[in-house]
This record gives structure tokens, sequence and C-alpha cells, in this order.
């Protein structure tokens, strides 16, 4: 599969679907689904599976996660079948669902604000994607400024750990900067 701007892909469907090229909106609507799809099973896995795995010790729950986590990376980067990807894209969203199930178990009397960020988060999601399949060139543009940007937060979290510094403020830059 090809990318109309020229980039090859190593996914292949079939030999029926060897040649088939997409165009850079296509592309990033395709990439959108599976981020919302992410979310989903990110949802489901919270509010159902939360109170099992808040019973599972935090120490085995991290560790596990993060050996799922780099098999699914491995499996995603190694693997050339659509099938395995999607098992190991699973293998990273999954876990990921069940680590913030945990989590946001502390949050019992604060469901709203768990509910209002996902609402945000699955808006903010839905309408960079819509954009993104209109104005394909103009999202491949700010690719780069979002690196420096991403580069410069990860800096001030750093100087702000070991300063002993509130990082209050770096939080929110980060969230106003990669949200608009």
């Amino acid at each position: 599969m090809k990318i109309k701007s020229g980039r090859k892909m190593d996914i292949k469907f079939s030999s029926k679907l060897e040649n088939i090229y997409l165009n850079e909106g296509t592309y990033n609507l395709l990439i959108g689904a599976i981020v919302l799809y992410g979310l989903l099973i990110n949802l489901i896995t919270c509010a159902f599976f939360g109170d099992y795995v808040a019973k599972t010790p935090v120490k085995v729950l991290l560790i596990g996660y993060l050996i799922i986590a780099i098999i699914g990376i491995a499996v995603l980067t190694f693997c050339k079948s659509i099938i395995l990807k999607f098992i190991g894209y699973n293998m990273l969203i999954i876990p990921c669902g069940a680590t913030l199930s945990t989590t946001l178990n502390d949050y019992v009397g604060k469901s709203d604000i768990v509910l209002e960020t996902l609402i945000i988060t699955t808006i903010i999601t839905v309408c960079m994607v819509v954009l993104s399949s209109i104005f394909p060139k103009f999202f491949l543009g700010i690719g780069r400024m979002l690196f420096v940007a991403l580069l410069g937060i990860i800096i001030a979290y750093i100087v702000c750990f070991f300063a002993d510094l509130n990082s209050g403020i770096v939080t929110w830059i980060s969230a106003i900067v990669f949200s608009l």
C-alpha cells in the first residue's frame, strides 16, 4: 500500500489490494479511526474491568503492563500480517485501560471529572481527525513544530523535577499546545 505522497507502507492486505493508494486525507481518517478505537477499548476496560483489575497489586500490574507493552510493540514492529499488527495494537491499549482503571478507581467520588475528560478527549480527537482529513497538508506542516514543542515540554518537566518546582504551569501549557 502506498500513500499518494510517495511514501511506501509495509502493510499488505492481500495480493488483490497490494497496489491500493491512499491519499493523505483518507490516511489521516484511517489513523483517526484507529485512535478512536483505542479510546473506546480503554473506556470499556475502565468501565467494566476496573474492580477486577483494582484487586491486582500495583507492582504486578505495572510490571505486567510493561512486559505486555514491549511485546506488543515488537509484534507491531516486526510482524507483517495485519492481523498480528492488530493484536499488537491491542496488547498496548488493553493494558493501558487496565492501568488507568486502577488509577481512576481512586477518583470514585469524582467520576464526573473522569467522564468530562473522556468526553473532551473524544471531541478533540474527532475534530482533529476531521480537520486532518480535510486539510492534510496543514497538519503535515505543523508536525515539526509540535515535535519541537514536545521536546521543550519534556525538558521543562525534567528541570521542574530536579529543581523540585511545581510543574502545574507546564501541564497547562502542554495541554493547550497539544489540543489546539
